[in-house]
């Protein structure tokens, strides 16, 4: 939406690939809360990154798509956020992985939500790259040999031992978690570079 946004206030931006399709976010509260579910979150503060950002969306939607009345509340970032979950100043938080998945692990929350259970959103692209339409122009050839090691990268990712040990030595994370997040939170599909997919949903 952002790139979209900018292209029709004139900005010179090409689209040359999918980042992302699908939703990696998810929705948490501390192990002892009595929330199962967005269907509970009726009443309650439901965390969000910023206004129109993905998470922002995903959680009107959950709220329209549930028909309950929760108050939306700007969290900032996944560290800030689990902050304010864990000491009590709101309800339910949001997170995008890997962080939060070892203390899901570990018992300390619990994911009641994740972005893929709204059907407009699992197979909508929500990130892009973005290339400046006059150096596309001037550098196809270049363009065209970034988006096929994109395309390399993302096959060493999902077809190497190596690129999952990579990933959890990168993250920081337990080759357990760093499973669990590859393979869960970031789909192969979702990420393939010549996937676009959902634009009637996005223009909605």
């Amino acid at each position: 939406t952002a790139v979209m946004a900018a292209f029709a206030k004139g900005a010179p931006l090409t689209v040359v690939g999918n980042a992302s399709t699908g939703s990696s976010e998810f929705w948490y509260v501390p192990a002892a809360s009595p929330v199962q579910s967005m269907k509970d979150a009726g009443g309650r503060t439901v965390g969000f990154s910023t206004v129109g950002s993905s998470s922002h969306m995903e959680v009107l939607a959950f709220l329209k798509h549930y028909g309950v009345d929760a108050k939306p509340v700007a969290t900032g970032g996944t560290a800030a956020t689990f902050t304010q979950v864990m000491s009590g100043q709101i309800d339910i938080g949001w997170s995008s992985p890997p962080f939060g998945i070892a203390a899901a692990h570990d018992g300390k929350i619990r994911i009641i939500a994740r972005g893929n259970e709204l059907p407009y959103f699992r197979d909508q692209t929500i990130r892009l790259i973005v290339a400046n339409a006059g150096w596309l122009a001037a550098n196809r050839d270049l363009a065209a040999r970034f988006i096929q090691a994109y395309r390399d990268t993302l096959e060493w990712m999902y077809g190497d031992a190596a690129g999952l040990a990579a990933y959890a030595k990168f993250s920081g994370a337990a080759p357990e978690v760093a499973q669990q997040v590859r393979d869960q939170f970031y789909p192969r599909d979702g990420l393939m570079v010549d996937r676009i997919s959902g634009l009637d949903a996005v223009m909605a």
